[in-house]
């Protein structure tokens, strides 16, 4: 079996008018991506993804001027469907993509028809970037309950909110050192 890629798609819809236009579409609708674009190609050309989303398994959030999708796809991201939205709509978009299983993840921003941001990391990296609140969660669960971790970066002058993800892996690495080091001489 295949790994699902977590996709969170934001669609600035700037006006009521608008938000309610592509909420009535997504109410109206069984699949995600053919509601917004026609298949004109294969699915993976179209939409980045071998495969459709049903509407059913869609979480909806409405915030502000907002409309954030979080869904899950077939082991890619769906990149190419959220370009297509951007320059069909002429709108603005971003997208942060996860795949735990594969160990990549990433962001890419639209504004209107133009590709303004398209970064690609490591899993953790993507996490650490783009949800810093998750991040820290899934390192609290990888030790097992276990802030030895959390007092170690600490001790060494990391902040939970700093933007280093190198160092941050730097102090991981010399961590799982440190403690495989400890166990081994004991």
């Amino acid at each position: 079996m295949g790994s699902e890629c977590e996709n969170n798609l934001f669609i600035h819809a700037e006006t009521d008018e608008r938000k309610e236009y592509f909420m009535n579409i997504l109410n109206r609708s069984d699949k995600l991506f053919e509601s917004f674009i026609p298949l004109s190609q294969t699915k993976l050309e179209c939409y980045g993804t071998s495969s459709d989303v049903y509407i059913e398994y869609i979480e909806v959030k409405l915030v502000l001027d907002l409309i954030i999708l979080k869904f899950y796809t077939y082991q890619t991201p769906c990149i190419e469907f959220a370009k297509r939205l951007a320059g069909r709509y002429s709108l603005n978009i971003q997208l942060h993509y996860y795949n735990e299983e594969s160990d990549f993840s990433g962001e890419v921003s639209i504004y209107r028809n133009q590709l303004m941001k398209e970064e690609h990391y490591s899993y953790l990296q993507g996490v650490y970037f783009n949800n810093r609140e998750s991040f820290w969660q899934k390192s609290y669960e990888k030790f097992n309950e276990d802030w030895k971790f959390m007092d170690f970066i600490l001790a060494k002058g990391l902040s939970m909110n700093e933007n280093d993800f190198n160092r941050l892996k730097r102090l991981y690495d010399e961590f799982l050192f440190c403690g495989y080091f400890n166990k081994t001489i004991q």
